[in-house]
């Protein structure tokens, strides 16, 4: 396997780049769910004094900026 991508992206940006494109070539039915399956969620609480507090979740999208 030839390194291009090297000296351009990390290797976690190449292998996003790869894999939104395999996502973009899928057929429309295919496409629809594996785009549903790239949404992240992260959940996060401030904790004080040893107690959790109120828990918040944040969604993203897991996209490369070309």
């Amino acid at each position: 396997m030839a390194f291009y991508w090297r000296p351009t992206y990390s290797y976690l940006q190449y292998a996003q780049i790869c894999a939104r494109t395999l996502r973009h070539s899928l057929k429309e039915d295919a496409k629809a769910i594996a785009i549903k399956r790239d949404a992240q969620g992260i959940k996060f609480a401030q904790w004080e004094a040893g107690k959790q507090g109120e828990l918040k979740a944040t969604v993203g999208s897991n996209t490369v900026a070309h």
